[in-house]
């Protein structure tokens, strides 16, 4: 559905190395497409997938529920469907997946904790209307509503990208209060950045594991 940041990139080019190795070198003819996060192409994508007849289709979805009937349809053709990361609704669809609530509210319930139940945070999240951001952000959210002294003060998206977190961090920052908690999708050290930058103090982060926040973690010192 998207290829606009570091780790999604890395998604497609494994798929591609895996095509160019035995045994599936010389088995599966296989092809990639982006839609650029629009749900009409994709699904365009997929019909036109449907129509050449392919044996499997592997898809990172735009929306959990807007290609349930493309897909469906290619599931009834005998064309097996595995919906990876942002997944769909489709009963006929295989799904791999973590559980995405439970990680939206570890990383809220270790903010709380951290700032002992009171404090300012800000929430950065993800591609809206993603499965994964809406099954994160409830479970923060959930946090949220069960502790009265947090308070979210801002929500903003870092599109799982370094850069586009610091930009969109940097630019939000001169408008905030004391910031005493940071939840982050992803994109954490891009974030961290634009703190670093501002000279503002940096408050407990909760973030994914993506190797630039764990450099910080392991080399930063405030």
């Amino acid at each position: 559905s998207f290829i606009g940041n570091k780790w999604r990139i890395e998604m497609e080019n494994e798929f591609k190395a895996a095509l160019q190795m035995e045994p599936f070198t010389s088995t599966v003819e296989g092809s990639w497409f982006n839609s650029g996060n629009d749900v009409s192409k994709q699904s365009q994508q997929i019909s036109n997938l449907i129509a050449k007849k392919g044996d499997a289709i592997v898809v990172n979805a735009a929306s959990p529920t807007g290609l349930n009937g493309i897909l469906t349809q290619a599931t009834q053709r005998g064309i097996r469907v595995v919906s990876f990361d942002n997944v769909v609704a489709a009963p006929s669809v295989l799904k791999v997946n973590t559980d995405q609530v439970a990680f939206g509210k570890q990383l809220a319930e270790w903010l709380v904790k951290q700032m002992d139940g009171k404090g300012n945070v800000i929430m950065v999240t993800c591609i809206a209307g993603t499965s994964v951001d809406l099954d994160r952000n409830k479970g923060a959210n959930d946090v949220w509503a069960k502790n009265s002294g947090i308070k979210v003060v801002n929500r903003y998206t870092g599109m799982w990208d370094s850069s586009t977190a610091e930009r969109n961090t940097a630019s939000i920052l001169p408008s905030l209060p004391q910031i005493d908690g940071i939840w982050c999708q992803g994109g954490t050290d891009g974030v961290i950045k634009a703190f670093i930058a501002a000279n503002r103090k940096l408050p407990k982060v909760a973030g994914e594991a993506e190797n630039g926040f764990r450099k910080f973690m392991m080399g930063y010192q405030g």
